[in-house]
Order: C-alpha cells, then sequence, then structure tokens
C-alpha cells in the first residue's frame, strides 16, 4: 500500500528540485546518482553503493506494442520530448552510472501471446533477458506455470516491505507463498490505467447535483447514490425510441474498464489464496450477488449508462457524449486525461464510491499495462538482476512515479484543486483481484460475462466457467509447489 504521507514527502522535495534546477526547470537529485540513505530517506534503497557490473547490457523485455511498455520505460536522449521523457532518461542514466551498465530492451508478443515468445527465447539458450515486464491479466498464470518464472522470495537486495512497492499485489497475486510478479513504482504507467469517475461539471450543476467533493470527504459517496444520481438523467432526445449515441445518459463507461473496477471499488475480490490451500473462488456470497445486481442496474436500465465494448479512445462514442454535456460521469483510467486537455467543458475527478459507508476505504486497481515485474529463469545472475529492480524501482519513486503525478495528473489532467486532493485518496489503495489480474478472454472472472449477457445469474456462470477455472487455479498452485519449496 502507497504510504501517503512519505509520498507527499517525496513530491515536495521533488518540487523544491524543479524549483533549484537550472535549464528550464530539469528534475534534479543529489546529482551524483548516489542511492542516498535508506534510514532517512523512503525512496532510497538499501543495495551496497560499490555494486558494480563492469559495462554489462541489463536487458529488459515487453510486450508489444512497444508505445504501451517499452517506450515508457527506455527513452532515448534524442527522444525526450516531456517532463516524463526527462524522468525516464534521468532515472536510467543514473542508473547506468551507478552500476556501470548498460538498460536495453526488447518486445516479444503480444499481452495474450507473450508467455510463447518468451518461451522460444528461453528454449532457445538466449539467457541475454534479465527482466520481463509481463503483461499479467493474459500472460501472468501462462508465464508462471510453463516455469520460465522464478519468485522473488530471497531474491538479494529485493525489499518488498520498502514503500515503493505494491503490498497488494504480494499479498493477493502470490501462489503457494511465493510472488512471481511484482508492482511497483517502477511500473508507474499503471498510473495511467488507475480508475477514476470523471464527471461533468455543467450536468452536476444544471441537474443541482450536491458537491460530490464534499460527499467523498464525509464518506457518503458510495454506491447507492452514485446510482440515485444516475437513475433519472436518460433521455431519448430524438424521441425515436432507441436509446443510442445521439441521447443523454447518466453515465458512460466501457465493459473492459468499468466491469472489472465495479468489484473491486466495493472491496471485494473473487478469487482468495492462501499459502495452504491456493486459490479458491469466491462468487458463492450474498454481497457478491448485491454486486452484480448493482452492476446489472447500473449497465443494463435502459438509458442509464452509454457502454462500449472496448477502451479505445480515439474510437470511443461515450467520451464526446460526456464532453458534449450528455452525461454526468464518465467511468475510464487516469491516462484517460491525457485526450482530454482540449475538451471545453469541463470535468472533476473522484474515485469511485464505496459499496456502503461502513467500507473504510476507497478502493480502486488498475489493469495489465502496469506490466508486472519477472524474475525469468534464464536470468544468469538473479542477485544482480535483484539490485537493479529494486534501485529501478525505488528511483522511480523519487524522480518519474511524482512527475506523472505532479506535472501529468495533476497539471495538466485536472481542471481544480479538489480534483488534485482527490489524487491521494485514489493511489492510497490500490489492490489486486487475482480473479481479475489472473482472468482470461473466456471468463474474465465474473462481472464482464454476466454483464455482457445482461444476466444476474451467477451460479449458471460458475457452473459453465468455475471449473474450468478452478482446474486452472489448481493447476500453477500444484506447479508451484511442487516446483518452489
Amino acid at each position: 500500500m502507497k504510504k501517503i504521507a512519505l509520498f507527499l514527502a517525496a513530491v515536495m522535495l521533488l518540487a523544491f528540485s524543479v524549483a533549484c534546477a537550472s535549464g528550464g526547470g530539469n528534475v534534479q537529485t543529489s546529482g551524483t546518482g548516489s542511492p542516498g540513505n535508506a534510514d532517512t530517506d523512503p525512496y532510497a534503497d538499501a543495495v551496497p553503493k560499490n555494486l558494480k557490473y563492469d559495462g554489462y547490457d541489463f536487458v529488459m523485455c515487453f510486450p508489444n506494442p512497444a508505445d504501451h511498455g517499452m517506450d515508457l520505460q527506455i527513452v532515448e536522449e534524442g527522444a525526450v520530448v516531456s517532463a516524463i521523457d526527462d524522468s525516464i532518461w534521468k532515472r536510467n542514466r543514473q542508473i547506468e552510472e551507478r552500476f556501470s551498465i548498460t538498460l536495453s530492451g526488447y518486445c516479444a508478443g503480444n499481452s495474450d501471446t507473450q508467455t510463447s515468445f518468451l518461451q522460444q527465447a528461453a528454449q532457445s539458450g538466449d539467457d541475454s533477458m534479465d527482466l520481463a515486464f509481463i503483461a499479467f491479466t493474459f500472460s501472468g498464470l501462462s508465464w508462471i506455470s510453463t516455469g520460465y518464472a522464478m519468485p522473488w522470495n530471497n531474491v538479494d537486495y529485493v525489499d518488498t516491505d520498502r514503500v515503493y512497492w505494491n503490498d497488494s499485489s504480494i499479498s493477493n497475486l502470490s501462489i503457494a507463498g511465493k510472488y512471481f510478479l511484482l508492482q511497483g513504482d517502477i511500473n508507474w504507467p499503471s498510473m495511467m490505467s488507475t480508475q477514476v469517475v470523471f464527471f461533468n461539471t455543467v450536468v452536476a450543476e444544471d441537474n443541482r447535483i450536491e458537491n460530490l467533493y464534499d460527499s467523498v470527504w464525509d464518506n457518503t459517496w458510495t454506491f447507492n447514490k452514485m446510482l440515485n444520481l444516475i437513475k433519472p438523467l436518460n433521455r431519448d432526445l430524438n424521441n425515436d425510441g432507441v436509446f443510442d449515441e445521439t441521447d443523454q445518459y447518466g453515465a458512460t463507461m466501457c465493459y473492459y474498464g468499468a466491469t472489472y473496477e465495479i468489484g473491486i471499488a466495493a472491496n471485494y475480490v473473487t478469487v482468495l489464496t492462501t499459502e495452504d490451500d491456493g486459490f479458491q473462488l469466491n462468487v458463492s456470497t450474498n454481497k457478491f450477488a448485491d454486486i452484480v445486481q448493482f452492476a446489472y442496474d447500473l449497465i443494463n436500465g435502459e438509458g442509464r449508462t452509454y457502454c462500449e465494448p472496448y477502451d479505445y479512445i480515439y474510437e470511443s462514442k461515450g467520451i464526446p457524449i460526456f464532453f458534449e454535456d450528455r452525461a454526468l460521469f464518465h467511468f475510464d483510467g487516469l491516462g484517460a486525461g491525457d485526450e482530454f486537455r482540449n475538451e471545453k467543458s469541463d470535468y472533476g475527478i473522484i474515485p469511485w464510491p464505496k459499496w456502503d459507508e461502513n467500507q473504510e476505504k476507497y478502493c480502486t486497481t488498475n489493469d495489465q499495462w502496469g506490466l508486472s515485474c519477472s524474475l525469468p529463469t534464464t536470468a544468469s545472475d538473479p542477485s544482480r538482476t535483484g539490485a537493479i529492480t529494486e534501485a529501478l524501482c525505488a528511483l522511480s519513486g523519487k524522480l518519474v512515479y511524482p512527475t506523472y503525478y505532479e506535472v501529468v495528473l495533476s497539471v495538466r489532467n485536472t481542471r481544480d484543486e479538489e480534483s488534485k486532493a482527490m489524487l491521494d485518496l485514489i493511489f492510497e489503495n490500490v489492490i489486486y483481484d487475482p480473479g481479475i489480474a489472473f482472468g482470461t478472454f473466456s471468463s474474465y472472472i465474473p462481472l464482464y460475462n454476466l454483464v455482457k449477457t445482461k444476466s444476474t445469474n451467477i451460479a449458471s456462470w460458475a457452473a459453465k466457467y468455475g471449473p474450468k477455472l478452478q482446474t486452472k487455479f489448481d493447476e500453477v498452485f500444484a506447479f508451484v509447489t511442487e516446483n518452489f519449496k
């Protein structure tokens, strides 16, 4: 879990550094590339300062397309065109100088074919891959079950108790107590797909909607409140008896993003994990039945929500509806704000609501394009991979993560101070559900299929997909327990 107080301290340090930098406000750290003092600086790693690897080429592998992964981690000097590019470039140069290495990368496969491409490389005797960035939803389990991933447990220099690693990815996605996929500040692109609620301020004012920021702070921003705000807003504007992109809605969304977010926002995971018993489907509860019913009412209630089957911004019909002041809410990842800068209608950002007022925190998640860090079995020196990965993650927390937070999200992608304050709440509780993180096209556990087929019949879904899913989970659990003691 991100420790917000420590993060804000790092942001303040970054702001001070930017203010003191010369030549157009370039971000500066200590100027030495030193890892600093881990006892006093939460973003200083404890990797020994004297480790050197004599010009070694540290190779990272990513899925295609490159602009979803590799280009967000490896930036050449001539390609620096933004503040985030600059922070990535400086991070990499500091790491290269510190360890006497070069950083490079390549792409292999797509999100759903990544494992087979990496497996072919391993079988060919190619041991050049030091760190794999895995698209976990469609390749995570297959990557682990083929035996080409090593657990990070006890890898030299990796300290997952540090503030720059995500607790939930370790506790919820571990298999038999072994964690193969790490999420942290090195996976900073996950910020882009972190799910939020955009609201149209014009629609809110025209409909005399209460101050939504206040409802977040006073703990009354709940699923029921959101649904009650959405219900009365639909209008068949051309009176043709059909709700389409020409009409008015309470919300716009895509199935892909919002359906997996709904359960997470309710602080519910569809698959439970234990070190001794493995994975257990968690869909036969009254709460989950209520969550499914909410999703059905939200998405399939006539005219309540304009739904798209994809999340491609450039092809979206829902986003124009939102910015033409024909919807109160738009459910999307924070990175969508990159495309909203030229839109004239104002918007605010708030977290997804709580299930009810008894829920302790607002919850959110992000999708597989955060690309979890995995240690390949073919890595020639796991300790070296551990040292460099730890240092990259720590320095990402000091340079890259706060740059995207402060420059992109807080300045360019928000329209008011209240939205900036919401970001702290949103990032405070990013959690992972194994049922989503290890989902598949056919099952996408389980809200996606239930809602898309316009069904609330959990028993039918469980009968169709449950045995196959449980078998898949049991097999990978057995593989891990047999091969990693």
